[in-house]
């Protein structure tokens, strides 16, 4: 007799976080689950809804604030792929050349960094991987979602892993519908 599959249920917190000041929102660097094994969703508001650009985690010993840190300083220090900053904010990740845009990183720091709310949903350590990976899965799946995501990665399906709409903030694609307007023709 096979024994049941347990389900992993993910609660992200209801409220995001941000990585520089913002006027009525919380620092990531504040969060009282910092220190916690957390799965942690770098996005943008569109519309009433959340974008997804990048997702996470974190488990070890060094603990989010480090990961965290470290993934923005290597933003910080142009190690990343700069982007449309205009696209970008509606909704749409178009990869330009650095050798085209010599400001372009300053610009993206200024206008792109307060954007960004950070959601973290805390999880047993054994979790957090099978978690990263579904949710990286799903928005890959869709091209809408897919083309905003950093993640680049193939990352395997688990079946086991349950976002449920209620409780969770309205993430496209994950516990929203796609809006049309971000349907590809």
């Amino acid at each position: 007799m096979e024994s049941p599959v347990s389900i992993i249920r993910v609660a992200f917190d209801p409220e995001p976080y941000t990585l520089v000041a913002v006027q009525g929102l919380r620092q990531v660097w504040e969060a009282p689950n910092r220190k916690s094994p957390v799965v942690y969703l770098w996005c943008i508001e569109y519309g009433t809804n959340y974008l997804v650009n990048y997702v996470g985690k974190t488990w070890n010993k060094r603990g989010f604030d480090h990961r965290l840190w470290s993934q923005l300083l290597y933003w910080r220090n142009d190690h990343s792929d700069r982007c449309d900053i205009e696209a970008f904010k509606s909704g749409t990740r178009i990869v330009i050349p650095k050798s085209q845009a010599p400001e372009q990183l300053r610009c993206e720091l200024q206008e792109i960094e307060p954007l960004y709310r950070i959601f973290l949903a805390r999880l047993p350590k054994e979790h957090c991987i099978s978690v990263e990976n579904e949710i990286t899965y799903r928005l890959q799946k869709e091209s809408a979602t897919s083309q905003f995501l950093c993640n680049r990665n193939t990352y395997p399906h688990n079946p086991t892993v349950e976002i449920s709409p209620e409780g969770n903030p309205p993430f496209i694609g994950l516990t929203v519908p796609i809006p049309q307007s971000l349907q590809w023709p």
